[in-house]
């Protein structure tokens, strides 16, 4: 019989062939932040998105900003940028969109002192969630018979 180090390393050894690596985990996470993003951008369209305001911005050619619900946006890595297996769904910062997005749907979602929070971004990452994970799921398993093929 094998003594305890040995099972234990060949327990750490199955583990670790079903964990998958670097960009392997940052394409399948992906999957599940494109959903993330998709639920956040229709919340905010719903619940912040006025009709007759959108068709005045754009009907003015100095308005440059995108609203809310289309400064969405997805990419690899963490918030910060780092390549550490996650990808993130995450509203446009001032570089991108004009005016920091992210910043605004705080206010809109947690609130503040003179803005009611109404949560849409915690609902819609609620709702999301079992979508997300059947993407993260299916691309696993996709990576996971890639590797093996």
């Amino acid at each position: 019989m094998a003594d305890i180090d040995e099972q234990m390393n060949a327990l750490l050894g199955a583990i670790r062939s079903s964990v998958p690596k670097g960009e392997a985990q940052e394409r399948i996470t992906y999957e599940g932040a494109k959903v993330m993003d998709k639920h956040i951008a229709q919340a905010a369209r719903s619940e912040h998105y006025n009709d007759a305001k959108m068709h005045n911005r754009k009907r003015s050619k100095e308005r440059t900003t995108k609203h809310l619900a289309d400064s969405t946006m997805v990419f690899k890595g963490d918030i910060d940028g780092i390549h550490n297996g996650t990808s993130t769904a995450a509203f446009a910062n001032a570089r991108k969109s004009g005016i920091d997005h992210g910043r605004v749907a705080r206010f809109l979602n947690d609130g503040t002192v003179k803005i009611k929070a109404d949560h849409f971004v915690d609902r819609a990452r609620e709702k999301a969630k079992p979508e997300a994970y059947s993407a993260i799921k299916a691309a696993y398993e996709k990576e996971m018979d890639h590797d093996d093929g």
